[in-house]
């Protein structure tokens, strides 16, 4: 198996990827150090979006069922997955408790299973594997949907990313999640959701191995209402080694560069380096 290694400045967009990597410069002094994972793709299974209106927030810090920061998507039924990073050779890190370092949703399984096919080829050729920056697109979220550099939107409010407080991250369709959620009264959700005791509570489906693996949940949403969305469910994951504020960024279609029609969009939290004085994504 080739093993990549990878300096820090280069910043490579590792997303759904799997093999061995090495990276330089993995501290912000730029300290030489080489640090080596191996990523792993691990499935969620899918999320019903049918209002083409994704929410990508903390779930356990200010959620609100309504006014939530959103970004628009194709709509459907879409599997998101987890890039594990596996540390190889790390004297502080467990290789037992793997990083979780993007959060991944397909749009497009096919040319997704396509562009896996390719990467293996560059692979087995000794080219560089990860995302070719002309496939990227940085997203913003926002109280209205996304914007970009070619349309204007009428917003409310416009953020560069995801902002995390909780160590965690929820993805839900906006409209079943506002349909599919009791009032909120003060402090209310924290008892009946998050943590009452039992195996259903938010935090013992994340901790729980077996239901998909330890820091993931997919579950419904608390109420089913009677609507022509349906019943919503919903995703939470862990955010690579904890709070701060991350990318979110489109994958393009190899074939076409339409913004409307993505391949998928991934969240970076920054377990693999990046490098805030050169960064890989720009506006």
């Amino acid at each position: 198996m080739t093993l990549y290694t990878y300096d820090r400045r280069k910043s490579p967009i590792l997303p759904l990827s799997d093999g061995d990597y090495k990276f330089l410069h993995h501290s912000n002094n730029r300290k030489q150090r080489i640090i080596e994972y191996e990523l792993q793709s691990f499935s969620l299974g899918k999320l019903k979006i049918p209002s083409g209106q994704l929410i990508i927030a903390d779930p356990f810090f200010n959620l609100r069922r309504t006014g939530q920061l959103m970004i628009n998507c194709p709509k459907g039924e879409f599997e998101v997955f987890q890039t594990l990073a596996i540390p190889k050779n790390n004297e502080m890190e467990n290789p037992e408790c793997p990083w979780v370092s993007y959060l991944s949703i397909v749009f497009d399984k096919d040319k997704y299973e396509m562009r896996k096919l390719c990467q293996n080829k560059e692979k087995e050729k000794g080219l560089d594997p990860s995302l070719k920056r002309h496939l990227i697109n940085r997203l913003s979220l926002s109280s209205e949907g996304t914007i970009d550099d070619d349309e204007e939107f009428d917003l409310k409010e416009v953020f560069p990313g995801l902002n995390v407080q909780s160590g965690s991250c929820l993805l839900v369709d906006k409209v079943q999640f506002e349909a599919g959620m009791p009032s909120e009264e003060r402090g209310s959700w924290y008892a009946t959701l998050f943590e009452h005791g039992n195996h259903e509570s938010w935090f013992s489906f994340m901790d729980n191995p077996e239901h998909l693996r330890e820091g993931a949940a997919n579950f419904e949403l608390p109420l089913k209402p009677e609507s022509y969305l349906g019943t919503g469910n919903l995703i939470l994951s862990q955010t690579g080694k904890g709070d701060g504020r991350y990318v979110v960024f489109a994958e393009l279609n190899a074939d076409s560069t339409d913004v409307n029609n993505p391949l998928a969009y991934h969240i970076d939290f920054e377990v693999i380096p990046f490098d805030p004085i050169n960064p890989a994504l720009k506006k």
